[in-house]
């Protein structure tokens, strides 16, 4: 058993984090958003990006980096769970 003070395996890390910013497909995006009465700037205002980038997500036109991504997942499962 790794003690509370055991370093985490870098490659583990690596691994966590691209599984936390897997995203739906970009015209998914766009309906979970719809669903839940979401606009581009409720959407874009808590993760510190502009609405077009928002927009530019959701039509597949760019891809956010990780750290975007991880954000922009995180919010788009609270809109889906807020949308049922």
């Amino acid at each position: 058993m790794p003690s509370e003070n055991a370093e985490i395996d870098p490659a583990e890390k690596l691994i966590g984090e691209l599984r936390l910013a897997e995203l739906p497909v970009p015209g998914e995006r766009a309906k979970i958003r719809r669903r839940a009465g979401a606009s581009l700037r409720d959407v874009a205002l808590p993760l510190e990006v502009s609405p077009f980038t928002v927009l530019r997500w959701e039509r597949g036109e760019v891809e956010p980096k990780r750290r975007n991504a991880i954000r922009y997942r995180a919010l788009l499962d609270k809109l889906r769970d807020v949308a049922r």
